[in-house]
């Protein structure tokens, strides 16, 4: 193929996937450029993901507080004054015995503070805001380097409901975006919500990839499928793939036996930098932050399953080795080599392609640590006998699919008849997967 026909090849697949969004997202890049270091940039909390790194924190309280909700704003200092430039209103969850939520902002290089602030009773007067909690930090240059830019901080326990210290900072420029009827109560994970929510839809999951700031005002970043979880049972935990949705897992969840099984979804911005978004899943998922015992079984589709296996590099050089099932469905572990081109050629690129492009640094690093020897892993892969061209689903070509370092670590592969997409719906791959997951339930429930 020649460069020109790549060319083509590469900003037609942009063009017809997305429309328009390519081309903004490009407007952006250069609209970033021209403000970096001004007020503008920083009130405009970066207009790239490259710009700035992922701050986020859980908050506690304690399960008899009457405290449903608080606002969490974000004060920066970037050379040019002291203020709010972003804030977020946080619903809490009950969970073992406490209440509990979670905030994640995306921050520029300076420093900032965190404040937990009370909602005060006459919601149109936010100009007397008690401070309930707060911290503090700094984004660095080194902080929007790869597995630098997702900053995991330290608890913030609320242990009053009540404060006499007061915020000093003014709110009058954030009314509109306090009193909007669509700024719903964010967290870290919705509870009992249905893959039918208009959340899950295919326009709002595009807008994670290329608009990921506006995805994270609309999203949380995992939703639970059950008004609780289960007593006893074990976490399920669905990834989906580039562009996709947790819609993606409806016909595979309404044909699997649950009935020991708690499952949740995973949403994230997939034009993100994967180092920040495997910083993230380890971090929160992985870890016993929301968890007790650390996530039972993970299924990942496509691009999913290479954030899953990032994560658990960080994983083992962390104190604790979660233990499980790990399932990955039609998974590109070599990469993408569509993206390599668009990397080296397209005018903007998106920080996603970076990271999956098949001779980036990222997937090259890809099994720089072993596998929890904890983990079963189960690889499953597509291939589509009616697709002409090289052996693949018709996206991921098998050898990506494939890879020798995938293949010496999996305990089983399983291959099936099906597209990219198809492989999802199909009644061999659920039935293949539903055994798994009773195989799984008999060593880890029945035998207890």
């Amino acid at each position: 193929m020649t460069r020109l026909i790549q060319l083509i090849f590469i900003f037609t697949i942009s063009l017809i996937f997305q429309s328009c969004s390519y081309i903004d997202a490009m407007k952006r890049a250069e609209q970033n450029k021209e403000i970096k270091g001004t007020k503008a940039y920083y009130d405009n909390k970066c207009l790239i993901a490259d710009e700035c790194a992922r701050v986020s924190a859980r908050l506690l309280l304690a399960e008899e507080s009457s405290i449903e909700s608080m606002i969490i704003a974000i004060v920066v200092d970037d050379g040019n004054e002291s203020r709010v430039i972003d804030l977020q209103t946080v619903s809490f969850t009950k969970d073992q015995g406490e209440k509990v939520t979670y905030f994640f902002f995306d921050l520029p290089v300076g420093s900032y503070h965190a404040y937990a602030l009370k909602i005060p009773e006459n919601i149109d007067d936010y100009s007397d805001l008690q401070v309930l909690g707060q911290l503090s930090g700094k984004i660095t240059a080194n902080n929007l380097k790869a597995y630098q830019n997702a900053i995991i901080l330290d608890d913030i326990t609320i242990d009053k409901e009540t404060s006499s210290k007061k915020f000093a900072y003014s709110l009058q420029h954030m009314q509109k975006k306090l009193m909007m009827p669509h700024n719903k109560p964010q967290g870290y994970f919705d509870d009992n919500v249905t893959l039918d929510a208009p959340v899950f839809s295919h326009e709002t999951a595009l807008q994670g990839l290329y608009y990921p700031k506006a995805f994270a005002k609309k999203t949380q970043g995992l939703y639970r499928l059950a008004p609780k979880h289960k007593a006893g049972s074990i976490p399920l935990i669905l990834v989906h793939g580039m562009a996709g949705t947790p819609r993606d897992w409806k016909y595979m969840l309404a044909h699997l036996d649950l009935t020991h099984f708690t499952p949740y979804v995973v949403y994230y911005p997939s034009g993100e930098d994967f180092t920040k978004l495997s910083a993230q899943f380890n971090a929160w998922i992985l870890s016993d932050k929301i968890f007790d015992k650390g996530p039972g079984v993970i299924i990942a589709h496509s691009f999913g399953g290479i954030i899953v296996r990032d994560a658990s590099n960080l994983q083992q050089n962390s104190s604790r080795h979660s233990s499980g099932l790990f399932i990955s469905i039609a998974t590109p572990y070599g990469g993408d080599e569509t993206a390599s081109e668009g990397v080296k050629n397209a005018p903007y690129v998106i920080p996603a392609w970076r990271s999956i492009a098949s001779d980036s640094i990222f997937i090259k690093n890809l099994y720089r640590e072993s596998l929890s020897k904890n983990v079963d892993f189960e690889l499953i892969f597509a291939y589509d006998n009616n697709e002409e061209g090289l052996s693949g689903d018709g996206r991921v070509p098998l050898k990506m699919q494939l890879r020798s370092e995938a293949q010496a670590e999996a305990t089983h592969m399983h291959g099936f008849n099906e597209d990219h997409i198809s492989i999802l719906r199909s009644k061999e791959t659920t039935d293949y997967i539903n055994t798994l997951l009773q195989q799984f339930v008999k060593e880890h429930i029945d035998q207890k």
